[in-house]
């Protein structure tokens, strides 16, 4: 898959630049793919089924790989966990799945502002599967973080939107989806673990599709083709991104991905966002900075005395 932008991209986050500015790199480059997913699902919905949209979101996206597949040849494909990977492409599939049923029913920004669940789910499940260490101040910072997903949903006093509960299971599922991606990186390529991920979910998707399937228009296929561009733009940017650094820095950038749908859901949709889902997601946002930034402090030497704190957190 290298062409001239991916030489001029590997020019730009050679390994000389500082971790955080490669990861904002490919983090930046995730929401652009992020927004125009669902900003793209969003229209072409109101012509093919959401479901199957989901396939060809998939199976387009599994197209675009065949360059890097011809050229890496079938070694490249080797992995001693090939159960790990058709795991977390069922994962995948009910977190696209969730997500863009849930984001005609609700603007793309709201439905972004609850996805940032994902890095607190993320937080958690690193810390029982991959063994992360969680101290008691990043625990208190998750709970503020779900006071900000209390904020946006506001029980009680508005009416329950199952949208909103979609985006969480969602966000749950995404969550797993970046756990077991972090398990697999380490051992397996950036490029092999998107590959694999696209490939069995191909399948996965094929069978709601099938229920409600309908053959694309020649007038369509350019926006299909570019639903899997963005969908691999998106999946491949996270994997890059999560191949340089721990999963503790990365997921506090994906926070990108709410300004860019909220201006892909004004530009074309006319959306604005509620008052409270911008106070809930900076909840949740600060929330994620602070885990951040206590894994920084802890993994940064003092001084006078070596890493010793990374547990005080």
């Amino acid at each position: 898959m290298t062409t001239k932008g991916d030489a001029a991209t590997t020019t730009a986050t050679a390994p000389g630049l500082p971790v955080a500015a490669r990861v904002v790199f490919w983090m930046t480059a995730g929401a652009v793919g992020y927004a125009g997913m669902i900003a793209l699902v969003k229209y072409l919905s109101a012509e093919i089924d959401v479901y199957v949209l989901l396939f060809w979101r998939y199976f387009l996206a599994l197209l675009i790989f065949l360059p890097w597949l011809l050229r890496a040849g079938g070694e490249a494909l080797k992995t001693q966990r090939l159960g790990l990977h058709i795991g977390r492409a069922g994962l995948m599939v009910i977190h696209g799945g969730t997500l863009l049923v849930a984001v005609l029913m609700i603007p793309l920004a709201e439905a972004t502002s609850l996805i940032f669940t994902a890095p607190l789910f993320a937080t958690v499940l690193a810390a029982l599967f991959l063994g992360d260490y969680v101290g008691p101040r990043r625990w208190l910072s998750l709970a503020v973080g779900f006071v900000g997903v209390l904020v946006i949903l506001r029980p009680g006093i508005a009416a329950f939107d199952p949208a909103a509960g979609l985006v969480l299971i969602s966000a749950l599922t995404g969550a797993g989806v970046v756990v077991t991606g972090k398990l697999l990186l380490r051992t397996e390529s950036a490029e092999l673990t998107v590959f694999y991920l696209t490939l069995f979910s191909v399948p996965a998707a094929l069978v709601p599709a099938a229920i409600w399937w309908q053959w694309p228009t020649l007038a369509q296929l350019p926006w299909l083709l570019a639903l899997g561009l963005f969908a691999n733009i998106y999946i491949y940017g996270m994997s890059r991104a999560l191949k340089i650094a721990d999963t503790s820095l990365v997921m506090p950038f994906d926070f990108l991905r709410l300004p860019a749908a909220a201006l892909a859901g004004f530009l074309f949709f006319a959306e604005r966002l509620d008052p409270w889902a911008w106070l809930g997601a900076a909840i949740i946002f600060g929330s994620s900075i602070y885990i951040t930034h206590r894994e920084l402090r802890a993994a940064r030497p003092g001084p006078a005395e070596p890493a010793t704190c990374s547990k005080r957190s």
